[in-house]
């Protein structure tokens, strides 16, 4: 199950990737985001358009070759927690 600290780090990890320029308390305020709005796709059972463009990046870091190991977790716990199926890349 996905927590804040999993949030964080995809958010540390798309600021470094993305080249978001953010300040540390502005990668938590985003990993809180994340959170909330996971958190909210899951009462609605359909991903946001926040997780869908979330899950759109790091399926992009994944077919780029990006740090493969975290990347490819959080993307999979992201769909398993939602009932979404993996995308064929």
């Amino acid at each position: 199950m996905l927590d804040y600290a999993d949030f964080y780090r995809i958010a540390d990890c798309a600021n470094m990737n993305w080249k978001g320029g953010f300040a540390p308390i502005e990668i938590a305020e985003n990993a809180y985001n994340y959170l909330c709005e996971f958190q909210s796709s899951k009462e609605k059972g359909e991903p946001n358009d926040t997780i869908k463009y979330l899950l759109t990046n790091l399926d992009e870091d994944i077919a780029n070759g990006e740090d493969l190991e975290d990347i490819r977790y959080w993307t999979t716990e992201i769909r398993k927690e939602l009932g979404l199926n993996e995308p064929i890349i």
